[in-house]
């Protein structure tokens, strides 16, 4: 597409060019700016790369790169050798040349490259019904794996589709701070990684369920856990105290058991209702302010646990993924087989999650990444849904997917 090319070639951006959806209008100002700032025929050469089976494109590039252009003004050219300015009939034949090439090269972007990123454009934002104007949201932090990418993507999808998210306060639930904003007409949309809740259904808010996500529990690599992971039973035994020490686990080990969280995350919401049957924890868990901070505080405590998305959790070559299940055995690992150690854990070769698993609900603590929107203010359905809408669109699934989340549907 027309500003792939532009990103990965030229290394600039169309959105800052033109956000003109016209495509004609679009390849008069990119040619414009382009002869103004001299890299016209940097351009070409990127054009000509990106469509090399282009003829008449090849033969605008030879001839442009073979001849020096120049437009008519009071300086003399820089000719060697001479100091002889050309006559006027040359310099109107070279400008002539200059604004045959511009306008060629205009016809051929307009049938090539930029009709790619007129149909797609035009086509992606009339089919989901994406609005102009600015629009606020707010909500789960879970999404920042990828929230910031959509927003770019969106950007040069629907340049006139300005998104802007509210940060929520420190120490607040993130899902929560953006569903209250929401209700209070402060934002027109919210993003969330759980339910909504009785209470707030009846305020006629509407969720849309956008990828798949799960609770996931790490622990330390060092301990030497005799199963090959806990049941929903023991686990809930952890949190109301019944099992306070890993040596009641089978671990060799007088190891007293600390639950790490982030304090009103979704994710110990999701464990108090799924686990705890929607009672509070007996367990006094240590609170930490951040997914990292959770990780590394479970990789210097041996003892240690910590829970949140497994889009996070699962990659992470620190500490390990713990198996689950309703019994001991059907634990279902979150990550896909086989397992990468931390020995062989890299960037680039690191634990996947378990979609199959995810999908088919094999896995028991699952949940969902939802768009929250109010069906009964217009503003909010008209942004809300087209949000919706490109996330759940086969390349905003992708990203989604590449992020650790698994797709909504395949």
């Amino acid at each position: 597409m027309l500003e792939q090319l532009l990103d990965f070639e030229l290394d600039k951006k169309l959105n800052q060019i033109t956000q003109d959806s016209n495509l004609q209008t679009v390849v008069y100002k990119l040619i414009k700016k382009a002869q103004a700032e001299g890299w016209l025929i940097k351009l070409v050469q990127a054009a000509r790369k990106e469509n090399s089976g282009n003829s008449e494109l090849a033969a605008i590039a030879r001839e442009l790169l073979s001849r020096e252009t120049y437009t008519v003004t009071d300086k003399k050219p820089n000719i060697p050798g001479s100091d002889k300015e050309p006559d006027n009939q040359d310099k109107i034949k070279k400008v002539s040349y200059f604004s045959r090439v511009t306008i060629v090269f205009g016809i051929v972007v307009l049938t090539s490259i930029g009709w790619t990123y007129y149909n797609y454009t035009s086509s992606v934002c009339m089919k989901y019904k994406v609005p102009n104007g600015i629009y606020f949201y707010a909500g789960s932090t879970t999404w920042a794996l990828f929230r910031e990418k959509v927003e770019r993507s969106i950007q040069n999808d629907c340049p006139n589709f300005t998104l802007k998210f509210m940060q929520h306060p420190p120490g607040t639930n993130a899902s929560t701070f953006g569903i209250k904003k929401l209700l209070q007409s402060q934002v027109d949309f919210s993003i969330s990684s759980r339910n909504l809740q009785p209470e707030e259904e009846k305020s006629k808010l509407k969720q849309i369920p956008v990828a798949i996500d799960a609770t996931a529990i790490v622990f330390n690599y060092d301990l030497n856990l005799p199963k090959s992971g806990l049941t929903i039973d023991k686990l809930r035994s952890i949190y109301t105290g019944i099992i306070p020490k890993w040596n009641q686990l089978g671990v060799p080990e007088n190891l007293q058991i600390s639950i790490y969280e982030v304090r009103n995350s979704s994710y110990s919401f999701l464990v108090k209702q799924e686990v705890l049957d929607g009672k509070d924890s007996a367990y006094k868990s240590i609170p930490v302010s951040s997914i990292t901070e959770g990780v590394q505080k479970v990789k210097e405590n041996k003892g240690g646990i910590y829970i949140s998305s497994s889009a996070h959790l699962v990659s992470q070559c620190s500490v390990r993924p713990l198996p689950l299940g309703q019994q001991e055995n059907q634990l279902v690992t979150p990550y896909q087989l086989p397992f990468i150690p931390s020995s062989e854990c890299t960037k680039d070769h690191k634990n996947q999650p378990n979609i199959l698993a995810f999908r088919n609900g094999k896995y028991p603590l699952i949940n969902r990444l939802f768009v929250i929107i109010k069906p009964d203010d217009d503003r909010s359905q008209e942004s809300g849904q087209a949000f919706a809408n490109l996330l759940r669109s086969s390349k905003y699934q992708e990203i989604i997917k590449e992020s650790g989340f698994v797709k909504i549907s395949e």
